[in-house]
């Protein structure tokens, strides 16, 4: 089948390219050539996959007679390591303060100086 698909890709892109081909033809015969490479590509894929998963049956028929069914649970999973990397808090587990409770802080944080504090940090000038 596939001998089959490579003449007829072949053949067309003999006419599309040959001078002999008229000018309104050649883009068709391109374009067949193109579909015929992409069918041919889609035959080969599929009969990879299906190679593929003939071979995981005939390990998978394998690994039970050697082992048991049993055995095919497989490990249990460890958790991942690169959690552990990030050393960052996440924020979205924090609880934000309600909206009164900033106003609070910022009034207290924000209060004038006391005439104290402004004798310390004035100069003092004679």
């Amino acid at each position: 089948m596939l001998d089959k698909m490579s003449e007829l890709i072949e053949d067309a892109q003999k006419r599309a390219k040959s001078r002999n081909t008229l000018n309104r033809d050649r883009a068709r015969w391109t374009n067949l050539a193109g579909k015929l490479i992409w069918y041919r590509d889609q035959i080969l894929r599929s009969m990879n996959y299906e190679a593929l998963h003939k071979e995981m049956e005939e390990l998978k028929r394998m690994f039970e007679k050697k082992f048991g069914p049993q055995a095919q649970q497989g490990p249990k999973r460890l958790p991942s390591v690169t959690a552990a990397i990030d050393d960052t808090p996440d924020k979205s587990k924090v609880n934000p303060p309600s909206p009164d409770k900033n106003a609070q802080q910022q009034t207290s944080s924000e209060s004038p100086p006391n005439a104290k504090n402004a004798e310390k940090s004035a100069p003092i000038s004679k």
